[in-house]
């Protein structure tokens, strides 16, 4: 890993799972794409723990299954849309990261929708336990992306900080520039 890359946004993310997930605990990759977060977040969970994830294209769940075989790990992968988390999961979480926009190496024109990756989030607030934390992962370089960054940020920015510590980190000097959202729940 380059100096550079230490501070891309999906790593930052990482180093918030890391940083947060302990063994035992209940995960989600809202998002799963190529599997890296749904790996990261079943290692980081261990045997004892759950790790869901969830992606609406089988493309990702084949590439997820498949890195997760070929490592070892274990997770429940969930072929529908990440809205959806309260029909899979009757547990509080602990930790999940979103990774938003489309599936590298998919097609770019399948991409998440502001207003049910917004859904997913409002889900997922209520679902994280106290001292539990939500990672976003935006991209508004596209037409899309910038919807649904804009949609998310808005509806973020008016959360109590008495209930939540919401975290924004990106570059500034990148017009449009993807960003992170970390979000920490406080009671």
């Amino acid at each position: 890993m380059s100096q550079l890359e230490r501070y891309f946004i999906t790593q930052l993310a990482a180093n918030y799972a890391a940083e947060n997930v302990k063994y035992g605990d209940v995960v989600l990759d809202a998002t799963m794409g190529n599997g890296k977060d749904t790996l990261l977040l079943s290692k980081l969970a261990g045997e004892t723990g759950k790790t869901y994830a969830f992606d609406v294209q089988k493309l990702a769940l084949d590439n997820t299954s498949k890195l997760i075989k070929d490592n070892c790990a274990k997770a429940t992968l969930i072929l529908d849309s990440h809205d959806k988390i309260d029909e899979y999961i009757d547990e509080e979480l602990s930790f999940a990261m979103y990774n938003l926009g489309y599936l590298p190496g998919g097609d770019k024109a399948i991409t998440t929708k502001k207003d049910i990756s917004l859904l997913s989030i409002r889900k997922c607030m209520k679902m994280i336990k106290v001292g539990g934390m939500i990672t976003v992962c935006l991209y508004p370089g596209h037409e899309k992306g910038l919807e649904e960054a804009v949609g998310i940020e808005s509806y973020l920015s008016g959360k109590s900080p008495k209930d939540y510590f919401v975290l924004k980190t990106g570059n500034i000097n990148i017009e449009k520039g993807p960003f992170l959202i970390m979000i920490k729940k406080l009671r």
